[in-house]
């Protein structure tokens, strides 16, 4: 992955402010980006929920969810 395909440090400061963190896991043979929790604690006690709030958030406008989800779709296509 290129650097221009990745979060800004400040965009990881503002993601990590809001509890989430945009990471590479190793999955079916390869690495790919997943949306995790800082912390498993409510309201983010695992992944899918995690990635729910993300998604919530792109829907109500927030740029850097939606710039998180764009990396995301942009891989998997």
């Amino acid at each position: 992955m290129s650097k221009i395909d990745q979060l800004q440090d400040h965009e990881i400061k503002a993601a990590a402010q809001q509890g989430w963190v945009l990471c590479e896991v190793y999955d079916t043979g390869r690495i790919r980006r997943q949306i995790h929790p800082t912390a498993f604690t409510a309201p983010f006690t695992n992944v899918e929920k995690t990635t729910r709030w993300v998604i919530d958030r792109a829907r109500g406008g927030d740029t850097l969810a939606l710039r998180a989800l764009r990396m995301l779709m942009k891989e998997n296509k």
